[in-house]
């Protein structure tokens, strides 16, 4: 998540294994409400809430589809987040990398529901506890060195089976292999395998991932190239779309919108990414 009220905190060491980082978003009780977009990235993102709730929707959803009261968790993010920042906001969000979820959580995306914060609540043991003891701290930065000592305690280390998934990641970067293929011939496992691995680890398959960062590095063209004239026919061709429809279809899918609806969003500086 993203605002001009925001305070990103870096992790160090393991850390930076199981959380991309910590993010703080305080409000002024006289500030105006507004909305972000936040580009979909396939992380899990876990929201402790210590204001007004968050109401939030995904692609063409209407903002007050869903909210977190004091503790969500949001993902995988496959549509483009929509979410809104009242007066008096107070939240710390965090991105999961990779297995971190899993790691953190213990527990696959596939077997749960995350609809709601009972079941949040019922599958995380002490966050409750963890909210309580951080609503009580007056400042954000206490309220992050808390956080950053009990996700050193509650993650555990990454199971075997994940190895391969992390140590071939660069498969995904080469247009000419099948990355399902190169972990599946390394790991001397089978390509349904390395799918039901991606699932449980982190709750997409290679192909959502292969689709998602193709489309990332369309949304990162166009946010460095923000104000200018778009040739989308060039577009298509340089990152491998069969014809405007599939690229279309890409934007409808990950933002609810077309291309030139997207266009509006990113001109207007309430679009953002929170994967690096």
């Amino acid at each position: 998540m993203r605002s001009d009220n925001g305070t990103r905190y870096e992790l160090e060491g393991a850390l930076t294994e199981i959380v991309r980082h910590i993010y703080g978003i305080r409000m002024k009780e006289d500030a105006d409400t507004v909305v972000y977009h936040l580009s979909p990235s396939l992380e899990m993102v876990l929201v402790f809430n210590f204001g007004p709730a968050l109401s939030f929707s995904f692609g063409e959803e209407e903002i007050a589809e869903q909210q977190v009261e004091r503790i969500g968790i949001i993902g995988p993010m496959r549509k483009m987040l929509n979410y809104e920042l009242k007066p008096g906001t107070d939240l710390l969000t965090l991105p999961f990398v990779n297995d971190g979820f899993f790691r953190f959580m213990k527990l696959s995306t596939n077997n749960v529901d995350l609809s709601d914060e009972d079941s949040v609540a019922e599958y995380a043991d002490n966050l409750n506890t963890l909210w309580e003891e951080m609503n009580a701290l007056p400042a954000t930065e206490l309220r992050v060195e808390l956080l950053k000592e009990y996700l050193a305690k509650a993650a555990k280390e990454g199971e075997d089976a994940v190895q391969p998934l992390l140590e071939n990641a660069s498969a995904f970067f080469d247009p000419v292999l099948s990355p399902s293929k190169v972990i599946a011939e390394k790991a001397a496992i089978t390509e349904r395998a390395v799918q039901m691995r991606f699932k449980k680890y982190v709750g997409y398959s290679p192909k959502e991932l292969l689709r998602y960062l193709r489309f990332k590095q369309v949304v990162a063209y166009l946010m460095a190239e923000r104000g200018k004239p778009v040739d989308w026919f060039d577009l298509i061709v340089q990152f491998g779309y069969h014809d405007q429809s599939h690229l279309i279809r890409d934007f409808k899918f990950y933002t609810g919108g077309t291309p030139t609806q997207f266009l509006e969003i990113n001109d207007s500086g309430d679009f953002c990414t929170s994967r690096d």
